[in-house]
């Protein structure tokens, strides 16, 4: 069985880098009703604003980005705000180029930030790896070296957050609220459900290009029939 890959991001610049900080996803906050957009994440599904799963972490605010980083996607997949009215426009200097972005991830690997101008100019993205797994952890990213260079003026940002040349190995990730239900309407469609929610938690379907999507219950359900002593069927 292969790993599952969940990457949830809190941004937080810390200091005054532009007008629409800091960059929370929180109603009345920044980030959340911005026009973001995946891309080279193979059918580029959407990112999701979500209810954060660990608030006991070093991250306690409610809500968080979520990106699914698929097994086909190239390693610089990843999202970027709109040009202009999301993130507005800034240069860089003394003051405004330290900045901080909160990650949750379940594999290791660098993440990648750059900012880009009005027509489409940036430097390439500085990296930083991730040092923790399946917990909070905050990275910082220095962009000093930037101050003054062309592109001066910038107005989106973009997020790679699994940068790995060496390819990606895990699924996707689906959260539902009831997991007997959707894996139903998916048989009713005509999907095989290669690995059935016995537990109540977890089930593996195949999408028509054969890539493997992993189901997972928020909390856990008691196990059901026919669910609970139906077997699995090919692999996932």
């Amino acid at each position: 069985m292969k790993t599952s890959l969940i990457l949830l991001f809190n941004l937080l610049l810390i200091t005054v880098l532009c007008q629409n900080v800091p960059i929370d996803f929180e109603q009345n906050g920044n980030g959340l009703n911005w026009t973001w957009t995946t891309f080279e994440n193979d059918i580029n599904p959407p990112v999701e604003i979500v209810p954060n799963p660990d608030i006991s972490g070093l991250d306690t605010s409610s809500t968080v980005l979520k990106f699914t980083a698929l097994q086909s996607g190239n390693p610089w997949a990843g999202f970027e705000s709109m040009h202009g009215s999301d993130i507005g426009s800034f240069s860089f200097d003394s003051t405004n180029c330290t900045v901080k972005i909160m990650v949750w991830k379940s594999v290791i690997s660098d993440v990648g930030i750059k900012f880009v101008d009005p027509t489409s100019a940036a430097q390439p993205e500085i990296k930083v790896p991730n040092t923790l797994v399946n917990r909070w952890e905050e990275l910082t990213f220095d962009f000093s070296s930037r101050i003054g260079v062309y592109p001066v003026l910038k107005d989106q940002i973009v997020i790679f957050p699994d940068f790995d040349l060496a390819g990606r190995t895990q699924d996707n990730v689906i959260y539902v609220d009831n997991i007997y239900d959707t894996c139903q309407r998916l048989m009713d469609m005509g999907y095989i459900i290669n690995r059935p929610p016995r537990d109540g938690h977890m089930a593996f379907v195949r999408s028509p290009d054969k890539i493997s999507i992993e189901i997972l219950q928020e909390g856990n359900l008691e196990p059901k029939e026919p669910w609970a002593s139906m077997e699995n069927t090919g692999s996932w």
